[in-house]
């Protein structure tokens, strides 16, 4: 099968970690001939991702889009900052900038790493300095699990995108939310609240 036909399925969950959960669903991801996309984190995201590239004859990559680890906001564009040097800093002037990179690097069950410049996450995860919006509208469909205000804030993206939105959470909450707050906290959006895998996959 011909991968860049495949569907991809983006997967969004926090530093906390359910097996019950992410296997179940890294599995039927693979299973189903799916790629998987995360942002290459740990806890839900390394565990997902674990799951897929475990399973065997899947045609499906594990991608994962990696946020840039911060940004320099000590000194006025252009100058050199003592502060995040050699990571953020420009040598010369606006007519010569050399830009560097200070990334967070991928877990080590992403195949694909697609580094960002894009610093923000958590409660900052809805700013358009925030990869969460290529986690999102990469996905053709996007499972929400457990997680923190960063999960939350790709939640109300996927929303607010109206993007097939999947919740599989089973006793956790979202950033102290339930699935059903969330959606009704976005006016007008629709999501699937999922008790099972099996409601799950016929989604993937």
């Amino acid at each position: 099968m011909a991968t860049k036909n495949l569907r991809i399925v983006g997967v969004m969950g926090g530093n906390v970690t359910d097996a019950s959960l992410s296997d179940p669903l890294g599995i039927a991801i693979a299973e189903k001939q799916r790629h998987l996309l995360t942002g290459a984190g740990g806890g839900m995201m390394e565990a997902v991702a674990k799951a897929f590239v475990g399973v065997t004859n899947r045609s499906g990559l594990s991608l994962g889009i990696v946020r840039a680890n911060d940004v320099c906001r000590h000194e006025v564009a252009w100058a050199k900052c003592n502060i995040c040097a050699p990571f953020h800093m420009a040598d010369g002037d606006q007519t010569n900038p050399r830009r560097w990179s200070y990334r967070k690097a991928p877990n080590r069950y992403v195949e694909v790493p697609i580094m960002t410049h894009l610093p923000d996450s958590g409660a900052r995860g809805k700013e358009h300095t925030s990869r969460n919006h290529i986690n999102v509208l990469s996905a053709d469909v996007v499972v929400a699990l457990p997680g923190d205000q960063g999960t939350k804030s790709e939640v109300e993206l996927a929303l607010e995108y109206r993007r097939t939105l999947v919740f599989f959470v089973g006793a956790h909450l979202i950033a102290g939310m339930t699935p059903r707050a969330l959606i009704d906290s976005v006016p007008g959006a629709t999501a699937t609240i999922a008790t099972s895998i099996d409601q799950v996959i016929p989604l993937l």
